[in-house]
């Protein structure tokens, strides 16, 4: 069962990668499905989705933080629309029940470093100046999955850095 929802949601997220860079937007359905195999993937190690809970609360602090800063830079309420697409919202919540709460936070914060590095490095072939951030991390969380499972460590639940910095 776990092959198989690793499988269906490794194409998912290939699909995700392949939208994003295309078109700047994803299908919802494709969300969907990334969240649904995520809380089966959740369920079967942990026997409990209330890990999402945690995480969730995390999302909503950093969205409505960056809202309030966008709104108040911008004098204008809707302005965040314009900097961050629905689609990306949508898939920081489809991926949040595959991480403990301070993965997730790694998770998050890599991917954002990356994205950074992306666009600087990339924004002289880019067409528009959106930046593909689901389809980034899309591809971020591809890498973990197959370190995760090539390696045979756990990325997503046990905390990282206290088994590779220890307790200090």
């Amino acid at each position: 069962m776990v092959i198989i929802l690793n499988i269906i949601l490794g194409v998912s997220l290939a699909a995700i990668i392949y939208q994003d860079f295309k078109y700047r937007a994803i299908h919802v359905f494709l969300v969907i499905g990334v969240f649904i195999c995520s809380c089966l993937l959740l369920w079967q190690d942990q026997k409990s989705l209330s890990p999402l809970f945690y995480t969730s609360i995390f999302l909503i602090s950093v969205l409505v933080l960056l809202w309030i800063y966008i709104t108040l830079k911008n004098r204008n309420i809707q302005a965040i629309t314009k900097g961050i697409g629905l689609g990306d919202v949508l898939f920081f919540f489809a991926v949040a029940p595959l991480f403990s709460l301070r993965n997730y936070m790694l998770f998050f914060i890599s991917g954002m470093i990356i994205a950074l590095i992306f666009f600087m490095l990339f924004k002289n072939l880019m067409k528009t100046k959106l930046i593909p951030l689901a389809g980034i991390l899309s591809g971020h969380l591809i890498v973990l999955k197959v370190l995760s499972l090539s390696l045979n460590l756990d990325l997503f639940y046990n905390p990282i850095i206290i088994n590779t910095f220890g307790n200090q």
